[in-house]
């Protein structure tokens, strides 16, 4: 992927932006697919779904750039379990 130009319209749209609000960071093209995989990811797709919208050649491709939108997966996985133990007969364990 080539870096667009200081000239390109969409450095031109992100200096127009600047100029309305002085607070508007410097966004780029892959500011934007990073966000649209962090949207996709929390809509609840998974990760075939996400590699295939952006466009990667495997879920690895995928999961080696963006890994760090599945830490929350582990979190939901341990909410589901509960939490309370105590009521686990001891056959059950062996």
């Amino acid at each position: 992927m080539t870096t667009p130009s200081r000239r390109s319209w969409w450095h031109s749209a992100v200096d127009a932006c600047k100029e309305i609000d002085g607070s508007f960071p410097d966004v780029t093209p892959h500011d934007l697919r990073h966000a649209a995989a962090s949207v996709i990811h929390s809509a609840g797709a998974n990760v075939l779904v996400i590699q295939r919208q952006l466009g990667h050649s495997s879920a690895k491709m995928t999961l080696d750039k963006y890994s760090h939108l599945f830490d929350s997966d582990l979190d939901a996985i341990v909410d589901t379990f509960p939490q309370d133990r105590g009521n686990v007969v001891e056959s059950e364990v062996n």
